[in-house]
């Protein structure tokens, strides 16, 4: 086969995991005969040479330009390439990693919005307690010890708190009386006011959308086959095009499926057996089908052993 690797940092310049990643495949891959191509956009000061060549690998390093789009002249050429190499047949596969940081921006956006809740959120209520309202509880408790009469405040603190937050106490009412006061005014005993009425949570929505596209994306994954895209009503994937997605997954994978069975093939023909040999597709129904899924096979024989 002819493989490409996307590499950043090849040795034997300064390198890290990936350089040594790339390096090592590669060389294990050229002593079983196959053709490898590296590529990867490289500082003008990295110590190694352009283009080289080792047996069956060959390496190209473009090197970032100068000016202030210096550093995107490289990668669009890069592309180019690329594609030019898929186009004339020249690679079989693509192997890249994620140097560019989407793992590290995924990784980040929930702890970003964890610390907001946790630091950043806003008051949702203003709770106002007149001075009378502690001298009545006090009466009605007959609290008189002044130890005691804070205990008791601070649990009537609690316990407004609590009724106020939580799933449990939504739709309850809170009663509350009220005086005259000399000047012919109503004052309440607790008034609530609520402050903020905006709902949290909704931020980098987008920002988590993209990373996952891509994350996906590198894998050779639709985002919406598996439910990766965030969001409460980010997804308007019907059924009919979930079906069509994981049958073109299964479409794509016809290759690997055909190297697995390669040997198999071999085995067959070596004994003259009269069997077919084969790793069917699951191919999703509809629901006037009565069944979830059902098999499918390329192969037109009934004596198919899967």
């Amino acid at each position: 086969m002819k493989f490409c690797f996307i590499c950043p940092e090849y040795p034997e310049g300064p390198h890290g995991g990936i350089g040594t990643y790339t390096q090592q495949t590669a060389k294990e891959l050229s002593a079983l005969g196959h053709q490898i191509r590296i590529i990867g956009v490289y500082p003008k000061s990295y110590p190694a040479p352009d283009y080289e060549e080792n047996g069956n690998i060959k390496i190209w390093r473009l090197r970032v330009g100068n000016g202030k789009f210096g550093w995107i002249i490289p990668w669009i050429y890069q592309f180019r390439i690329i594609k030019k190499w898929v186009n004339e047949n020249d690679i079989d596969l693509i192997e890249a990693p994620d140097s560019r940081g989407w793992y590290d921006i995924k990784q980040l956006i929930p702890a970003g919005k964890k610390a907001k809740f946790t630091n950043g959120l806003v008051v949702k209520y203003q709770v106002e307690i007149n001075d009378k309202y502690w001298g009545m509880l006090f009466e009605s408790e007959k609290i008189t010890d002044e130890a005691k009469q804070k205990a008791r405040i601070t649990l009537e603190k609690e316990n407004i708190k609590s009724f106020l937050t939580g799933m449990v106490n939504a739709g309850k009412v809170w009663f509350s009386g009220f005086y005259i006061d000399p000047l012919g005014k109503e004052q309440s005993f607790v008034r609530i006011t609520i402050v903020n009425k905006d709902k949290e949570g909704g931020d980098w929505i987008q920002d988590m959308e993209e990373a996952s596209s891509t994350a996906c994306y590198s894998m050779g994954v639709h985002p919406s086959s598996i439910g990766a895209t965030p969001g409460k009503s980010s997804s308007n994937m019907s059924g009919s095009n979930v079906r069509e997605i994981f049958t073109m997954k299964q479409a794509l994978e016809k290759g690997s499926k055909d190297i697995v069975l390669e040997p198999y093939f071999v085995i067959k023909n070596y004994n003259n057996w009269d069997v077919e040999f084969d790793i069917p597709f699951m191919q999703l129904t509809t629901l006037d089908k009565n069944t979830g899924a059902q098999d499918t096979t390329s192969n037109a024989t009934d004596n198919t052993k899967k």
